[in-house]
């Protein structure tokens, strides 16, 4: 078995909007809301300084930030 010259492995893929999308309805699914339902409760979260954007806007991710509300 043999090895072209010059191939590599492929990038890793960010995660797409499309996915996002779907990981965002499976939990409003999961918790029986709307989609905008768990927008607004993960905006909510981000002004009460309860979860935090880790990394950049596109391929980070949020943490939940432990604690009193």
């Amino acid at each position: 078995m043999s090895v072209e010259a010059g191939a590599s492995k492929p990038p890793k893929r960010r995660a797409s909007t499309v996915d996002q999308v779907l990981r965002l309805l499976d939990v409003a699914g999961a918790l029986g809301c709307s989609l905008r339902t768990v927008e607004r409760a993960a905006a909510n979260l981000q002004a009460q300084a309860r979860l935090r954007q880790r990394g950049p806007s596109k391929g980070g991710r949020c943490e939940l930030i432990e604690g009193d509300p």
